[in-house]
């Protein structure tokens, strides 16, 4: 497990229960970006982890006043950044976590607040 100080990018799969974060990007296919984006996970927004269900099940979070289940492979296309104190999170490097590099055609990346987003 890695130290890692409020201000640094990490996934949201790796960030700890009950710390709040904020969404810098969003990487994936087109199917999943809009899917998220109608979610309310979009750049800009605060997330927090409520819940890890176990055998890497999803995660039960928390985005503004929407309470939501997401897959962890899922998750892990989601960069945040560490709200407040820091925190210890496990390595959130690609290649620790053994995930393979999207293909270019194949991912995009969500930097963008929501449509619609106030």
């Amino acid at each position: 497990m890695a130290l890692s100080q409020a201000g640094h990018a990490l996934s949201l799969a790796h960030l700890g229960v009950g710390r709040p974060g904020t969404i810098l990007s969003v990487a994936g296919d087109s199917g999943l970006l809009q899917r998220l984006s109608a979610l309310g996970i979009c750049q800009g927004k605060t997330v927090s982890v409520l819940r890890r269900a176990w055998w890497s099940g999803p995660l039960h979070l928390r985005v503004g006043m929407t309470e939501l289940m997401l897959r962890r492979r899922d998750a892990q296309r989601i960069r945040i950044q560490l709200c407040g104190h820091p925190a210890v999170v496990a390595e959130s490097n690609r290649s620790a976590a053994g995930l393979p590099e999207p293909a270019p055609h194949e991912s995009g990346t969500l930097q963008q607040p929501c449509q619609g987003a106030a």
